[in-house]
C-alpha cells in the first residue's frame, strides 16, 4: 500500500552563511547538548557534534544507538525518518502493520562507516591530500569559513510580560552602520560578558564550596553583561532631528545612552539565539583581525618586550585625527569604526617599521 522511503537527502548546508536561522539554532542546540554531556573521561568531540547534526539536518531519528561492543565496521544506528514527514493515513498503516507482523517497516540500519564517508573528508592514502571535503567540515571554522551575515535582523522584545513588545533591528552586514564609539562599547561589553561567564564557570566547578546565593548573584551579573552587549548591538525606533532640515523623523537609530534603556529588554535572552549571535561575533572578529591584524594582535618586534598596545594606539589615533583633520573627540567617535581601525593599523605598521630601522 505504502512504500517506505529510504532516500537520505544529503543537501546539507555547505557553509555558515548557507544556513538558515533554524539551521543555526540547530547547530547551537547540538553544540550545547554535546558540551553539557562532556566529562573528564569523555571529552567534547567535534565528530560527535557532526554526527548529531547529520541526523538533525537529514530528518532522521535514532531508534537504537550503536553497539560499542562490536567492531567499528559492524556498528550501526537503527533509524527512521521523523513522523512529521508522513500523513496520518501512512502512520496508521504503519502502526497496523507493526501490530500484525511485529516489524516496523519504517526503521532501517545506518552504518557508522556510511555516515563517516559523508561527513569526513576524503583523503589520498599516499599523500594525505584532501580530495573531497566532508559535508560538515565548515563547522571547523578553518580559513574564511565563518558566519558574516547577522542572523536576527529584527526581533521583538519586552522587558515585562504585560508590556507591549518593542521591535529592534540588528547590525548591517560587516557592521557597516557602526561608529567608532558604538564599536568600542560593544567590544567592551563582550569582554565584560566573557569575564563574568568565566567567573560563573569557576564558581560552578567549585560545587558546594560556593553558596547558592553567590551563584545566583553571579548568574544575574552574567545575564546583565549579555543584556548590555545586546542593548548596544541592536537599535530601536526613536525620534531623530535631521541636522540640515531640522525635520523630525522616526527611524532605527543608535544613541549613546541606549544601554540603560534597552538592557531590560534583553534580560533572559534565549540561550540558543545567544549562541548563534556568538557564532556571528566570532566571524566578525576573524574578519576584523584579517583586515587589521596589528590592531588585534600585540606583536613583539624582534623579541623585544615592547609591544603595540591597543589603548595607546587608540589614544594616538584620536590625537592624530584631532590634530590633522580638525576633529574633536565627539567627531572622532562618530566616524565609521573601520576607518579608525585602518588609521590605527597604519600607525602600528609605521611603528613596526621604525622599530625595525632602529634595530638594524
Amino acid at each position: 500500500m505504502f512504500e517506505e522511503k529510504r532516500h537520505i537527502d544529503l543537501r546539507l548546508p555547505r557553509s555558515w552563511n548557507d544556513c538558515s536561522t533554524e539551521d543555526l539554532r540547530t547547530v547551537a542546540r547540538v553544540l550545547m547538548s554535546c558540551a553539557s554531556k562532556a566529562t573528564r573521561y569523555k571529552p567534547f568531540s567535534l565528530k560527535e557534534v557532526k554526527i548529531a547534526l547529520f541526523f538533525a539536518f537529514t530528518g532522521l531519528e535514532i531508534v537504537e544507538p550503536i553497539n560499542p561492543r562490536v567492531d567499528v565496521e559492524r556498528q550501526y544506528y537503527v533509524v527512521r525518518f521523523r513522523d512529521k514527514s508522513f500523513s496520518w493515513l501512512h502512520r496508521a498503516w504503519r502502526w497496523c502493520r507493526k501490530r500484525l507482523t511485529g516489524e516496523d517497516p519504517s526503521v532501517f540500519n545506518l552504518y557508522l562507516w556510511q555516515i563517516s564517508s559523508w561527513i569526513e573528508p576524503d583523503k589520498d592514502l599516499n599523500s594525505g591530500r584532501v580530495l573531497r571535503a566532508g559535508l560538515l567540515d565548515w563547522l571547523d571554522c578553518e580559513g574564511n569559513n565563518h558566519l558574516f551575515v547577522f542572523p536576527f535582523q529584527e526581533i521583538k522584545r519586552s522587558h515585562s510580560w504585560w508590556r507591549r513588545k518593542r521591535v529592534f533591528r540588528g547590525p548591517e552586514t560587516l557592521m557597516q552602520d557602526f561608529t567608532w564609539q558604538r564599536y568600542r562599547f560593544v567590544q567592551d561589553y563582550m569582554e565584560h560578558y566573557v569575564t563574568q561567564q568565566n567567573l560563573l564557570l569557576q564558581m560552578q566547578e567549585k560545587g558546594d564550596q560556593v553558596s547558592d546565593r553567590d551563584l545566583m548573584k553571579q548568574e544575574k551579573a552574567t545575564d546583565l553583561a549579555r543584556a548590555c552587549f545586546l542593548a548596544v548591538l541592536y537599535k530601536a525606533k526613536i525620534r531623530v532631528v535631521e541636522d540640515k532640515t531640522q525635520r523630525i523623523r522616526v527611524d532605527f537609530e543608535y544613541q549613546s545612552n541606549q544601554v540603560s534603556d534597552y538592557a531590560p529588554y534583553f534580560r533572559n535572552f534565549p540561550e540558543e539565539d545567544w549562541q548563534v549571535i556568538r557564532f556571528w561575533w566570532e566571524g566578525m572578529m576573524f574578519y576584523l583581525q584579517t583586515e587589521y591584524p596589528r590592531c588585534f594582535k600585540r606583536q613583539a618586534v624582534k623579541g623585544q618586550p615592547k609591544q603595540n598596545n591597543p589603548l595607546e594606539l587608540y589614544t594616538r589615533t584620536t590625537a592624530t585625527m584631532q590634530k590633522y583633520l580638525g576633529l574633536d573627540e565627539t567627531e572622532v567617535n562618530s566616524q565609521f569604526f573601520q576607518l579608525v581601525l585602518q588609521h590605527m593599523d597604519n600607525m602600528a605598521k609605521e611603528n613596526d617599521e621604525l622599530e625595525r630601522i632602529k634595530g638594524s
